[in-house]
């Protein structure tokens, strides 16, 4: 980093992209982890720059803008209040994918991308454990939050009418630019599916919407004991939805319940239910399943934590 006289009597600071790394370490050790910061650097230099992340390393002395180096010392006083990098940029990726985020709807996380690979490798014949659901021509996804799960099913299974639903209108906007950006149709509504009396409302024409017969019911609910806010990382309770997280302790399992009611009213006979659980409630939530569904597996994270559940009566 050096100083150039950009106008008379005005100075600013020249900095390379070979030196973020340092400047974020500087400004956040002891406020993120070693690792987090290496992983900002390398997205922050991306987002300044619009570089991929071989361009950048290839252009290690290029000197960032005036605009660009006052953007990365906002980023970081952000950073420095734990807010997101997600929420900051207002942007992040999934399976592979563009998406724009934002306060008040869920960052996607890798865990949801594993979901994901599950059904699309099921619906494509192509999984390990004697695939169910093959071929099914209509999906579900409840609680959409920023249409992560319903926009890589649908950019993957072209085939597939997608549905998407959830009680949050941030969500339902944000489902909808996500869709436009990432040039998939998918279909968006309404629904409060707590509220047993009441069913999905197209959101532009305030109109009811009757489900159709469903071929898979995808879900990441809300799930985690309200007793656990303490315990989790501020990064998260500090700036995402309480509404996409927790769930009342005395009920934890309470959006499976109404999951499986809907499953019950909509899926075909040959049709599977995937959701997202709480790992140390997965066994709770498989016993649930098992109640209503002649089959239910329970897959397990890539860091061996049981994460998803996947019922049928086929």
């Amino acid at each position: 980093m050096t100083t150039c006289r950009a106008l008379p009597g005005r100075w600013f600071l020249i900095m390379r992209l070979s030196v973020i790394r340092k400047f974020l370490s500087e400004a956040l050790t002891g406020i993120h982890p070693d690792r987090e910061i290496e992983a900002f650097a390398r997205i922050i230099a991306e987002d300044l720059t619009g570089m991929s992340g071989v361009e950048v390393r290839l252009n290690q002395d290029l000197a960032l803008t005036p605009v660009q180096t006052a953007r990365l010392i906002e980023i970081t006083e952000r950073l420095k209040h734990s807010e997101p990098i997600q929420y900051i940029l207002g942007e992040t990726e999934f399976y592979g994918l563009p998406f724009r985020v934002g306060p008040g709807v869920l960052i996607p996380r890798g865990e949801t991308e594993e979901l994901v690979e599950l059904i699309i490798r099921d619906q494509k014949g192509q999984s390990p454990s004697e695939p169910a659901c093959q071929g099914g021509t209509t999906i579900l996804d409840i609680g959409c939050g920023s249409g992560a799960i319903a926009i890589a099913l649908a950019r993957n299974l072209p085939d597939a009418q997608v549905l998407a639903v959830d009680v949050s209108g941030e969500a339902l906007t944000m489902t909808r630019d996500n869709a436009r950006l990432n040039q998939v149709p998918i279909q968006i509504f309404k629904w409060d599916v707590l509220n047993r009396g009441s069913s999905p409302i197209d959101p532009l024409t305030r109109q009811p919407f009757e489900l159709p017969a469903l071929d898979v019911i995808v879900s990441n609910p809300p799930y985690i004991p309200l007793n656990e806010r303490d315990i989790m990382d501020r990064l998260v309770t500090a700036h995402e939805p309480d509404t996409a997280l927790f769930v009342p302790d005395a009920d934890p399992l309470i959006f499976y319940r109404q999951i499986i009611r809907i499953a019950n009213a909509h899926l075909r006979p040959e049709g599977c239910v995937y959701v997202e659980v709480h790992h140390p409630l997965a066994l709770a939530t498989k016993e649930l399943f098992q109640a209503h569904f002649g089959r239910v597996d329970l897959f397990s994270d890539i860091h061996g934590r049981n994460r998803m559940i996947r019922g049928t009566d086929g």
